[in-house]
């Protein structure tokens, strides 16, 4: 695959705003999205925007990860008759996400180009809202140059130090800046024919990568996973069995956040809205035989399992979930264990195989024959 070096002379946000925006005019495209530095706004605002005007600095390094943006495309995609061509710039877990939701029939891939970036890590949402556009900056440039184990003490997102997904060549163009400093220069590389051929009309000058990037990788995969096996380990200490599900999930107030936040919950119906799932008063009368109490909201448990049910061979391990809970429940952590124990057991990997059907859609005569003895 080609790759092409960009001089950012300290300004790696204004650079990646003037690639995107010659990428966009070599494919005909006429509209971006992405999370752009706008005028009066401390933090980054994710918009759509018109192509053919001056972007703002793209906000590619900005420490935080507010929602899915492969979940708010895709919402917008399965109420439009036609869907036209669009630049999307993503997340490694976001563009993940969205191969999933393109499997399921969720949004078509072939209406956006993709330019996926590598992320340094984010902190939790409502940690940005009390920092101005300076630490963010300086926070961004403290990530990029941090050690795994050294992001604890920056707050970083317990989901961001155990990702493993460090590459993502489904997708069209890719941001790289491992191993150099993107303050002074940043990498494109094309991972398909459109995205050689927008690259090539950019007018970006073909280089190698550095040599400093595959040490550099190979030193973040060991510290992340260990940090991940240190997670499974702790979940097995401290939530295991019916009991430990029931302690880690003690907080839960049956808001619902976590689902509204995860990008692969896409029904427009969720059954938990239904009366199929409602408890009414002979229901708890009869699960009040034998016991002293029963603990409110009732379906917590219900709710949490059925959930994993219906997601766990899809979880890009994204930790949106675990964000966006009110009340510091580990969801987040229950979705990487039954994620990773599913995927595992159906060889599945979720969002880096398009032409690969998800779990639910195929049938294999194989498949868990040890069930049934």
């Amino acid at each position: 695959m080609a790759v092409y070096r960009q001089i950012t002379d300290g300004d790696p946000e204004g650079a990646v705003a003037k690639v995107l925006a010659l990428v966009a005019e070599a494919l005909d495209v006429q509209t971006i999205c992405a999370p752009f530095y706008v005028t009066g706004r401390e933090a980054a605002v994710v918009e759509i925007r018109d192509a053919g005007q001056e972007l703002p600095p793209v906000a590619f390094l900005e420490p935080s990860y507010q929602f899915s943006l492969a979940g708010m495309l895709s919402r917008m995609a399965r109420s439009s008759t036609t869907v036209g061509k669009m630049v999307a710039l993503l997340r490694p877990c976001d563009h993940r996400a969205l191969v999933e939701l393109a499997k399921l029939r969720q949004i078509p891939l072939s209406s956006l180009i993709t330019v996926v970036f590598e992320c340094p890590g984010t902190i939790h949402a409502r940690d940005v809202v009390t920092m101005d556009r300076s630490s963010l900056r300086r926070l961004a440039q403290t990530l990029v140059s941090s050690h795994s184990r050294e992001q604890e003490s920056l707050s970083v997102r317990e989901a961001c130090r155990a990702c493993l997904h460090l590459d993502f060549p489904v997708a069209d163009v890719q941001i790289l800046w491992r191993g150099a400093d993107p303050w002074q220069e940043i990498y494109w590389r094309e991972g398909c024919s459109i995205g050689l051929q927008a690259l090539t009309s950019a007018g970006l000058v073909e280089a190698e990568l550095p040599e400093e990037r595959a040490r550099n990788l190979d030193r973040l995969r060991k510290e992340r996973l260990a940090f991940r096996q240190d997670r499974i380990e702790r979940f097995s200490r401290d939530y295991q069995g019916p009991e430990g599900m029931r302690r880690a999930l003690s907080s839960c107030i049956g808001c619902m956040s976590c689902r509204q936040v995860c990008p692969l919950c896409y029904c427009r119906a969720c059954v938990f809205h239904g009366p199929d799932l409602e408890t009414p008063w002979e229901t708890a009368e009869t699960w009040l035989k034998g016991r002293n109490a029963l603990r409110l909201p009732l379906d917590t448990l219900l709710y949490h399992m059925v959930r994993m049910n219906h997601m766990a061979h899809g979880c890009v391990a994204c930790g949106l979930c675990g964000q966006a809970c009110p009340m510091d429940v580990p969801v987040d952590l229950l979705f990487l264990v039954g994620g990773k124990s599913v995927q595992e057991a159906l060889n599945y990997k979720p969002g880096e195989r398009p032409d690969e059907q998800p779990p639910q859609g195929t049938f294999r005569e194989d498949e868990f024959t040890w069930l049934g003895r």
